[in-house]
């Protein structure tokens, strides 16, 4: 995205305000260090916090993702080096609009600190580097024992072992014997000291798997794949025997084991291989051996009749002489249970019980005789055995082809079986519940000692019957394959007649439609439209002129009014400056002559009053200087007479007369003074009165010189105004001119295209008719045509529809044949292997030589001339295991509590476990942060081939990843990275391994090509988590479930849903598919376990015993068996054919040392 388009398309995608914060920007702290700021650990985890709930790889708002530095630098979010021009820093820091995180958002984000901003702002300096790796880092620690749910489950092809992952552990359970066989160990898990024994993953097991021969299951854990390898039987100890007989006995403390080597026995420790005396002292080679009930004595009996009591402790025998006419060879021996009586077989079918005491002790005259004969055996008793928890009985085995139950002491036969063939070996089982016989014809029988009546036939190899079993049911669905094949092939040949038929019809239409007169008609036509169109033209360039011309009229018409309009204005405008200029040139008159009235009045006032009032006043003036000179002169001369009287009269000397002589002229004087100054004051009053004149003669001149002042500037700024206004008034009057001779001229133009406007109006409604009447004849024409065109560009198109649609039948036809003939090869393929099956499960029916039960009387061991030890179950008579390592005939076989012997006649005897060990075998992935793997391997599948395993995994909300791993090495071969945007949850090969079939958080169900990578099919519809995917066995259809509560139904082929049942309760958590049939077992959160049915997706069958959430479930190939395991941590198993309950395993109970700890 455009760096400069990026803040539009956040503000296009409604996520920030409209304008930046009225606070202003935020505050950015100074960091300033030289180490690179760090991506993932202190840059992503604040834009984890405020940012990435709108802008992650699911949730991308804007197109702008946050999550990599390489994403912030595709959406140009950032400016390597500088901040400034970096919309990411500007906008969080509020420095541009619009700020980041919008105001009020919906996710809570918060805006960034001063310390963030600050980190933001240095990383984006130092470059804006570093990459964001999917790991977490994670502290562990061990989880609690005791209830755990179970989040996967698996069941080995041959139903024979289960397992269960419960938290990071994973128990194997053996299904027929209902037991616990082991706990997967990791050995390394063990080096940190937080776990014990019984610890698989440091996480919780979510994926199992067991591969297609049951010998290695995968198990998926966080960021790692374990697989763990069943290991091979071996035997634990091989003893070199000196004989090719075979004979043995065990001790039954197990210390001691007896071989009977020609004339002699040799005593062997079992547990050591040492050896630990002979017993010397037969003079023929011991046919039979038998250690009493105590361990302290061992029987034997040889070919020439004679049997002896050795004492194990000193090596020493007893060997009665016996009163018997003629010596029978001994063919077997036994003790009964209380020690009493021994019992010995005779090739004469007869059996003899002995008094032990006697035996041992002086033999009476004439020879011991026996405590009993048993007789009723028609045939040498080859095989001879104590019946446990009884003190008299023995099982004995003979020729005959009968088992026979005796009373040793009171010498009568307790019941009889019949065997059907030469009974070589008897087994009585240790609870004395049932007995067990091996014959020459190829069988084993175990039979109800209670009431004799037989429980199960013992026959042919496990291996070999599973192979012929598993070509049987493939031989089935091959020919129910065939079936589809063949119907396919015929609807497809129905398809390519009816394409056929229509590619006829379409030929034979286009053909007949072809030969009508066309090409007359088309000339016809052809005319027809170009006299139309010659008059069209015509009529168009009428009609466009004409359209031009009311558009030239239009606009003159618009600009003569436009002028008209003008001119009116102007001279409305014209006449407001004229008027003015008028009443100027009034007002301009008026006021010259009140200027000149005001003049004359002015000049007539200072020449009547003002001037004559100043002269006045001048003499005024004058006379009053005069009165006043003469007024000072009087009044000194009389104060000068008054000073000198006044000097007189003080004068003594001075005669009265002169005193009143001076008196006198003092007054005299005096009056003179007054009479002076009343003069002066006359003088004054005149002068007075004479400027009084001058100034109100002044005052009215100067009212006059104001007045004609006034007048004269009045009349001065009226004659300016008028001289002022002329101009406008003269430009309004040419203005009105010319706008008056724009509207004359516009209105002729106006008006001669008017003129034209309407002879080309006519004009066109002449060529118009023209025009209507060829168009008609064209249409006519055209009619004409189209009733012979029409038909043929039909023909033709359907002809070319025809082709392609038989060109298609052809194809799918091919492909239908291709189909039909490889389903048919495949077919006979199928029935020369089970054909050949069949011959060699025949062949592996060879005579069994030896049976014996285990020590909790749940298993019983053959042994025969196929050297190979087989266990049964004895229950059932179900095939459990097989043991191989003699190189020929094993003739003896007995038990020593969890392990047991076998001698053959390749002279060695072998020591055996039951146990079955698993080891860890490979470790894919590394459970930290350099894995390959994503976060927790959720789903595991192995395939078709066994040579490699897919996984399904990813970090929830930001990508699911589908890898495929070879199996020989551990290396990634393929990785589907980006094939779901969230973590994938389900997984499954197509069976023949061309496509892995997907289901994710991403609410997708997907179809992988494995060869390519290419998403063949992207199938959406479910509204949550899908949960699971399984293929149909034919592989043209998958099923999926989902956290939406719902199992939807995909057609692969057409890449569409065929159907969907939503009616569910809780979520649908598992489905598998069982073997080769049309059903598939799903889970549910309602703690259910289902069949259900493909053809509608409806319950075949449910399977009691959940009681709480279901998370897991598998099925056998052969539909016998079905798992299942959830919440409360037990694991079930049903038989599918009838819903019932075979084994329920529970969680293990915390050991006491947990318990003390919590």
């Amino acid at each position: 995205m455009n760096r400069m388009k990026l803040p539009f398309a956040i503000a296009a995608a409604g996520l920030l305000a409209t304008s930046a914060d009225a606070k202003g920007p935020l505050p950015v702290a100074d960091i300033k260090r030289a180490k690179p700021v760090d991506f993932q650990s202190e840059i992503l985890p604040f834009l984890r916090s405020n940012c990435l709930a709108c802008h992650n790889r699911t949730k991308a708002k804007a197109d702008l993702i946050l999550e990599t530095p390489q994403d912030i630098m595709e959406a140009d979010a950032v400016v390597p080096g500088k901040p400034d021009e970096s919309i990411l820093f500007l906008l969080s820091a509020h420095m541009d609009d619009p700020p980041m995180p919008p105001p009020e958002n919906k996710a809570s984000a918060k805006n960034l600190s001063p310390q963030q901003l600050g980190l933001l702002k240095l990383w984006i300096v130092q470059g804006a580097k570093g990459k964001v790796t999917a790991a977490r880092t994670v502290e562990w620690a061990p989880l609690p024992e005791g209830l755990n749910a179970i989040y996967s489950v698996a069941v080995t092809p041959d139903g024979q072992y289960a397992a269960a992952g419960r938290a990071n552990q994973i128990f194997i359970y053996h299904v027929p014997s209902k037991k616990l066989v082991t706990r997967l160990t990791d050995p390394a898990l063990l080096k940190d000291n937080l776990y014990k024994n019984g610890v698989s993953h440091r996480d919780m097991v979510h994926a199992l798997t067991f591969n297609q021969t049951g010998d290695l299951l995968a198990s998926g854990g966080y960021r790692e794949v374990k697989l763990w390898r069943r290991q091979p039987m071996k035997a634990q100890r091989t003893l070199a025997l000196n004989s090719d007989a075979a004979i043995i006995a065990l001790a039954g403390n197990g210390q001691a084991l007896a071989v009977a080597e020609g004339n002699n026995i040799r005593l062997i420790n079992p547990n050591s291989g040492a050896a630990i005396k002979t017993l010397s002292g037969h003079k023929m080679p011991v046919t039979s051996v038998a250690f009493s009930p105590d361990n302290k004595h061992l029987l034997s009996g040889a070919v020439d009749g004679v049997f002896h009591i050795w004492n194990l402790a000193d090596g020493k025998f007893t060997a009665p002489k016996v009163a018997m006419e003629k010596p029978s060879k001994i063919t077997a021996v036994t003790w009964i249970t209380s020690g009493k009586l021994l019992v010995t077989a005779h090739e004469d079918n007869l059996m003899r019980a002995w008094d032990v005491a006697a035996a041992q002790g002086e033999a009476p005259e004439g020879g011991l005789k026996p405590h009993k004969v048993l007789k009723g055996h028609s045939q040498p008793i080859i095989a001879l055995t104590r019946v446990p928890n009884n003190d008299t009985q023995v099982l004995s085995g003979s020729r005959d082809g009968t088992v026979r139950q005796w009373d040793a002491n009171g010498g009568n036969q307790v019941r009889s079986m019949t065997h059907g063939g030469p009974v070589i070996a008897v087994s009585v089982s240790p609870d004395a519940t049932k007995f067990a016989s091996a014959s020459e014809n190829n069988t084993g029988k175990i039979w109800n000692a209670a009431n004799g009546q037989q429980i199960a036939e013992l026959r042919g190899q496990r291996d070999a019957k599973l192979d012929l079993a598993k070509r049987e049911r493939e031989l089935a669905f091959a020919k129910k394959e065939v079936t589809y094949h063949t119907n396919n092939l015929k609807a497809k040949a129905d398809e390519l007649k009816k394409a056929d038929d229509r590619l006829k019809k379409a030929d034979e239409a286009k053909k007949k439609a072809e030969a009508a007169p066309i090409a007359e008609k088309k000339k016809t036509l052809d005319a027809a439209n170009a006299e139309k169109k010659t008059n069209e033209d015509k009529f168009n360039k009428l009609k466009a002129d004409y359209d031009a011309e009311v558009k030239v009229f239009t606009d003159a018409d618009a600009a003569a009014k436009t002028a008209e309009t003008a001119a009116t204005k102007a001279k409305t405008d014209a006449a407001k400056p004229v008027a003015d200029l008028a009443a100027k040139e009034k007002v301009a008159a008026t006021s010259k002559a009140a200027a000149d009235n005001a003049k004359k009045n002015l000049d007539n006032l200072t020449n009547t009053q003002l001037k004559p009032a100043e002269a006045k006043a001048a003499t005024a003036k004058t006379a009053a200087a005069a009165a006043q000179k003469a007024f000072e002169t009087a009044d000194s001369e009389a104060k000068a007479a008054e000073q000198n009287s006044k000097k007189i009269a003080g004068d003594a000397n001075k005669k009265p007369e002169e005193k009143q002589a001076a008196a006198k002229v003092a007054t005299d004087m005096r009056n003179a003074a007054n009479a002076a100054k009343t003069k002066l004051t006359q003088a004054q009053a005149a002068e007075k009165a004479a400027l009084a004149a001058v100034t109100a003669a002044k005052g009215r001149v100067d009212a006059a010189k104001k007045a004609s002042d006034t007048a004269a500037k009045t009349s001065a700024d009226a004659a300016k105004a008028a001289a002022d206004a002329k101009p406008l008034a003269d430009k309004a009057k040419a203005a009105q001119a010319a706008a008056e001779k724009v509207a004359t001229d516009k209105r002729k133009v106006a008006n001669d295209s008017k003129t034209k406007r309407d002879k080309l109006n006519t004009d066109q409604a002449a060529a118009k008719k023209a025009f209507d009447d060829s168009t008609k004849k064209a249409t006519t024409a055209q009619g004409e045509y189209d009733k012979l065109e029409t038909p043929r560009k039909n023909a033709v198109n359907e002809f070319d529809l025809a082709t392609k649609a038989k060109a298609k039948a052809d194809a799918t036809h091919k492909e239908a044949d291709v189909g039909k003939k490889a389903a048919d090869e495949h077919s006979k393929q199928l029935e020369t292997a089970v054909a050949s099956n069949k011959e060699a499960t025949t062949k592996s029916e060879m005579p069994i030589r030896a049976i014996a039960f285990s020590a909790d009387s749940q298993q019983v061991l053959t042994g025969g001339d196929d050297m190979k030890v087989h266990t049964w179950s004895a229950t059932t008579g179900e095939a459990l295991e097989s043991f191989n390592g003699h190189k020929g005939a094993v003739k003896a076989l007995v038990f020593n509590g969890e392990k047991f012997i076998s001698a053959s006649a390749d002279k060695t005897a072998q020591v055996w476990s039951l146990g079955i060990e698993w080891k860890l075998e490979r470790v894919v992935g590394t459970g930290d942060a350099k894995s390959p793997l994503t976060d927790r391997v959720n789903t595991i599948d192995f395939s078709p081939d066994g040579k490699q395993i897919a996984t399904g995994s990813g970090e929830p909300s930001r990508g699911g990843e589908v890898q495929i791993w070879n199996i020989a090495d551990g290396k990634l071969a393929k990785n589907f990275a980006e094939v779901h945007s969230d973590s994938v949850l389900g997984l499954e090969f197509s069976r023949d391994g061309k496509f892995i079939a997907s289901a994710s958080a991403d609410k997708f169900v997907k179809v992988t090509e494995v060869a390519t990578g290419k998403i063949v099919h992207n199938f959406e519809g479910h509204t949550h988590h899908a949960l699971g995917v399984s293929w149909l066995p034919h592989g043209r259809q998958l099923v999926s479930v989902g956290a939406d509560n719902s199992i939807r139904h995909w057609n692969f082929e057409a890449g569409e849903r065929i159907r969907q049942r939503t009616n569910l309760g809780k979520e649908v958590t598992s489905i598998h598919y069982v073997g080769l049939t049309e059903q598939a077992v799903v889970t549910a959160g309602d703690k259910s376990v289902r069949l259900i049915n493909t053809s509608n997706l409806n319950d075949a069958r449910s399977f009691a015993g959940g009681t709480d959430y279901m998370y897991a479930c598998a099925a056998t190939p052969d539909a016998k068996y079905i798992v299942a395991g959830g919440e409360d941590s037990a694991l079930r198993v049903w038989t599918l054919a009838d819903g019932k309950a075979v084994a329920t395993f529970e969680a293990p109970k915390p050991s006491a040392e947990s318990e003390e700890e919590k």
